[in-house]
């Protein structure tokens, strides 16, 4: 199904787990849409996709990045940055809805964080105090 951009797979098998892929835009991360699009197939899980709106653009390197100006308009939001994801109420009420339980929900990292057991405990102590929000 495709909502507002947004690609949704059910899962049947799997209807607990659930894989988000807010940066699948091209120009953002290569081939994260058909990554997630694979691993659904293969898990039969539920997936949402986001190849449609994009991250905001650093105007300028400075020490304090100035990024610019977001827009529904132009599709520039970064959909794993909450307060962005939240001007797609459909995004967040497909991720609300697609966890049962969030007392045992878990967050994973993004391919650019560090795991480390320590980072692992906090990241989902996280997850679980925001109540089926479980991003940063």
């Amino acid at each position: 199904m495709l909502k507002d951009g947004i690609e949704i797979f059910q899962g049947k098998t799997n209807p607990n787990l659930l894989l988000i892929a807010p940066h699948g835009y091209p120009d953002d991360d290569e081939n994260t849409g058909d990554l997630v699009r694979s691993v659904q197939k293969i898990l039969d899980c539920t997936a949402i996709i986001n190849e449609f709106y994009r991250k905001p653009k650093p105007l300028k390197e400075t020490p304090k990045k100035v990024y610019e100006k977001l827009s529904l308009e132009k599709r520039i939001l970064n959909l794993n940055y909450k307060p962005q994801a939240e001007k797609l109420a459909y995004y967040i009420e497909q991720i609300q809805q697609s966890i049962k339980d969030p007392n045992n929900s878990r967050r994973r990292p993004n391919h650019d964080e560090p795991r480390t057991p320590k980072t692992e405990r906090h990241r989902n102590r996280i997850a679980q105090a925001r109540v089926g929000n479980p991003w940063r």
